[in-house]
């Protein structure tokens, strides 16, 4: 957990999580929680970097 601004930022795996948009309507449910940051159905493409390189992942809608 990290705070910047008065503002709590908290970091997960989210492979154990089976539907995000589920997880994102339970969160801004919680008292005080204000919005997420939670940005799913919006890109269908991501390039991701790390240790092993660089890859492309792509969704269908």
């Amino acid at each position: 957990m990290l705070m910047i601004k008065y503002n709590f930022l908290v970091k997960f795996n989210s492979e154990d999580v089976d539907d995000i948009s589920v997880l994102n309507d339970k969160l801004k449910k919680i008292v005080g929680i204000v919005d997420t940051s939670l940005f799913y159905n919006i890109a269908t493409k991501a390039i991701v970097a790390g240790e092993n390189g660089v890859r492309i992942m792509e969704c269908e809608r």
